[in-house]
C-alpha cells in the first residue's frame, strides 16, 4: 500500500548560485527507488535576498510501507527511516484488547471494528510524521556534505 506526500525545503546558498540541473541530479541520486518512487522533483525558484539566497525545491513521493532511504555518498552510509506494517498490527492488537475490556454484549463488534480502524489510522499518521521529520532534519546536512555550488 503506497502513500503519497511531498516535501518543500530551501537550501541556503552563500555567495555562489548553483546550477539548477546539478541540484536536481543530486536530489535524484540522493533518494533511492527501493520501495520509494519519486513522482516529481522540481526546483521552483531561486530566492535572492542579498547575500542570503535560497534554492527552493519541491519533491513529491509515493512511498510504499513508509520506507525512504537517503544516501550519504560522502560518508558512504545509508540513513533509513522505516516503520513497517507490524506497527499497524501492534496498534490493532492493543485496540482489540481495549475493545474487549470495554465492550459488553451487542457493542462488541462495533467496539472492535472502531478500535482497530482507529489504531490503523493512528499508525499511518505516526509513520508519515517520522518520515517527514527525518527527511527534513537531514536534507540540508546532505546538501552541505555534497557541495552543489559551482
Amino acid at each position: 500500500m503506497a502513500f503519497p506526500f511531498s516535501i518543500t525545503y530551501s537550501i541556503p546558498l552563500e555567495d555562489k548560485i548553483p546550477d539548477v540541473q546539478q541540484a536536481l541530479a543530486f536530489v535524484n541520486q540522493t533518494f533511492t527507488k527501493k520501495r520509494a518512487d519519486i513522482i516529481e522533483t522540481k526546483t521552483s525558484q531561486i530566492i535572492y535576498n542579498g547575500s542570503n539566497s535560497m534554492l527552493k525545491t519541491n519533491i513529491f513521493f509515493m512511498v510504499d510501507k513508509g520506507l525512504v532511504e537517503i544516501i550519504d555518498n560522502e560518508k558512504n552510509t545509508t540513513i533509513i527511516y522505516r516503520i513497517e506494517l507490524y506497527t499497524i498490527c501492534i496498534f490493532a492488537i492493543i485496540s482489540l484488547i481495549i475493545a474487549l475490556a470495554l465492550a459488553q454484549h451487542i457493542w462488541l463488534t462495533v467496539s472492535v471494528f472502531t478500535s482497530m480502524f482507529g489504531g490503523y489510522v493512528f499508525s499511518i499518521f505516526i509513520r508519515h510524521y517520522l518520515l517527514i521529520k527525518g527527511i527534513a532534519r537531514n536534507i540540508n546536512h546532505l546538501f552541505k556534505l555534497n557541495n552543489i555550488s559551482n
